[in-house]
């Protein structure tokens, strides 16, 4: 008996590497592919990309060896250079100093930070390029003499870009003007609509600005999809049913598999139209015929949950569940390629200064104040959660404003706290003023042209010998002089504010500045298109909406993002059933 049974195992075992052999042959398995790759060290979790920054920083030591150790020009660092000692790393670090221009330090050095976080960069990029290791000990002295002694010797600043929070006062004031003032550049119904949603999204998920609008580099398959949000209906005692919805992301920083692993965040619509995300979200799908059932916002409405059932799953239609909800936009209409986070910082930046915002805020503003948020009330725990962390220590180390969020005087002597101060310290507001100058003024914008670099282009440009050469020229010209207007307007507009709150303290107060919001181009745009004058009014006051009232706000979204713009009709004069409504006309019309 125990014979037999030893029999069959070893038969139930022959089969079961038999089948593991076929599967590995059926899977085209060859060991001596990947033997070679397999061979190096993997240094961590650093992704292919950020290892071939590692490789340039090695670049720039060829560099320093070729030019001040005298080694030939073109020598590669490889397996056979030795490890440089710490006196060289050193001497490395001081050239690189000098042969770098900051952009924070008055003198052009770059700062502290950035040179530690460089020669951080260096030495693994140095292991991957040699297979040798920079012995520990050296390592850590060379980051403590770069942290420490190059401080205290005032051979490079400790200096960083201030910490702000992007606050809800401030993304309010900027949404209500990007509504209702004229707009900063030209923008389609579709381009207003998934701006004022995906700032929205970016201010209550907390999600890198890439995750949402990837990189124009990377914006094959990605961006946010009509799959990663999953839409269900609540019932409610106040109304029929309120919506609360999913968002999922994927591609997040470090997400080595974004196919199967995703970060989600449940969020409640809200019946302020300015926070009410769903709304926004209801119209674009209704635009992009994406909801299983639907086609108006009045089918939407009409919807209840059944008897005795407390949710309604919606679901999206399975050709749109691939699409991209916020898209690149033109004058031409709508691309299928995800929106750019290129494009949508360009947004935010004219955005908030069309509002009266003299710096602009980032995401990571964004990220910041819901952090502080979500920590008052949940555990460290939920804030890595939230903001995608891996370590709960990140948000303490590295999210904090530069301003305590403690109000001192209260909390010491007892009394109710008052965070006014601390709001306004952290946050946006202080760089706003009113009547906010959009541009240099003519006379000014003229003495760029004088700047000595364009003069010398410019002299280039007339001995130009061929039409590449021209071309070439005339490209940096027009870098060179955007850069130049940007630092002029930047300074003049530090001017101008710095004269406009002088002005107030020497009037004590009792003269009110003139300023007049350019609003004229927008009140045309309003009387050609209805409905974005309708929903203007409805976001600048802010007024929590009814029931009926958020159908007919999604109705107007749905018709503000299917406005076309290559034929402009008034109001009761479009194309009726394609035709001229002229009477005596009733020529078919292409749009």
């Amino acid at each position: 008996m125990t014979a037999c049974s030893s029999v069959s195992k070893a038969e139930r075992d022959e089969k079961r590497k038999k089948a593991r052999r076929e599967l590995r042959q059926k899977r085209s398995y060859d060991a001596d592919i990947h033997r070679e790759m397999d061979a190096q060290r993997s240094r961590g979790r650093a992704l292919p990309k950020t290892k071939e920054g590692y490789r340039e920083r090695v670049r720039r030591y060829e560099e320093f060896l070729q030019e001040e150790k005298g080694l030939p020009k073109g020598y590669k660092v490889g397996s056979e250079h030795r490890v440089p000692d710490l006196l060289e790393l050193k001497e490395f670090i001081r050239w690189y100093i000098q042969s770098t221009k900051g952009k924070l330090d008055p003198n052009g050095l770059p700062t502290m930070k950035s040179v530690l976080v460089w020669a951080q960069q260096f030495v693994p990029g140095f292991y991957l390029e040699t297979g040798k290791e920079i012995p520990y000990h050296d390592r850590r002295d060379l980051y403590s003499w770069i942290e420490h002694d190059l401080v205290a010797d005032k051979y490079i600043k400790n200096i960083q870009r201030p910490k702000h929070n992007f606050k809800l006062k401030s993304f309010e004031r900027a949404m209500v003007a990007f509504w209702t003032i004229d707009d900063p550049f030209f923008m389609t119904g579709r381009y207003r609509v998934q701006f004022h949603f995906i700032t929205l999204q970016n201010l209550c998920v907390g999600s890198r600005v890439s995750s949402l609008t990837p990189a124009s580099e990377n914006k094959t398959n990605r961006g946010l999809r009509y799959k990663n949000i999953e839409l269900v209906l609540f019932r409610d005692t106040e109304a029929p049913w309120k919506i609360g919805w999913r968002l999922d992301q994927q591609f997040v920083k470090n997400n080595q598999d974004p196919e199967n692993t995703i970060f989600g965040t449940a969020i409640w619509d809200c019946d302020e139209p300015i926070y009410s995300g769903a709304l926004y979200l209801l119209g674009m799908a209704l635009a992009d015929n994406a909801l299983f059932g639907f086609s108006s916002a009045a089918e939407v409405f009409e919807q209840r949950i059944p008897e005795g059932e407390d949710e309604l799953v919606l679901r999206w239609n399975d050709e749109a569940r691939d699409r991209c909800i916020v898209r690149g936009t033109s004058a031409s209409g709508v691309s299928e390629d995800p929106w750019t986070k290129e494009r949508y910082h360009e947004g935010l930046s004219r955005c908030l200064a069309n509002a009266g915002y003299f710096v602009t805020a980032t995401t990571h503003a964004m990220r910041r104040e819901l952090g502080k948020a979500v920590r008052a009330k949940y555990s460290s725990t939920l804030v890595a959660q939230i903001l995608t962390h891996k370590s709960k220590s990140v948000y303490a180390n590295d999210y904090l404003g530069n301003c305590s969020s403690v109000d001192v005087v209260n909390a010491l002597k007892g009394r109710p706290l008052d965070h006014t101060h601390v709001d306004y310290f952290q946050g946006f507001e202080r760089f706003h003023e009113n009547g906010l100058i959009r541009r240099l003024p003519i006379e000014e914008e003229q003495k760029i042209d004088e700047d000595p670099s364009l003069i010398e282009i410019s002299a280039k440009l007339k001995c130009a010998q061929s039409e590449d050469e021209t071309r070439r020229l005339r490209r940096e010209y027009s870098i060179q002089r955007r850069k130049i207007y940007s630092k002029k307007f930047q300074q003049y507009q530090s001017d101008w504010v710095r004269n406009r709150r002088d002005w107030k303290i020497l009037t004590r107060g009792r003269e009110r500045p003139e300023h007049i919001e350019q609003a004229a181009e927008k009140q045309v745009l309003c009387k050609l298109m209805p409905e974005l004058g309708r929903l203007a009014a409805v976001i600048s006051s802010n007024q929590a909406l009814s029931f009926d009232e958020k159908a007919s706000v999604v109705n107007d979204i749905h018709t503000h993002c299917l406005r076309q713009f290559d034929v402009v009709y008034l109001p009761g004069e479009e194309p009726q059933e394609g035709r001229c409504r002229v009477p005596a006309c009733g020529e078919f019309v292409e749009q």
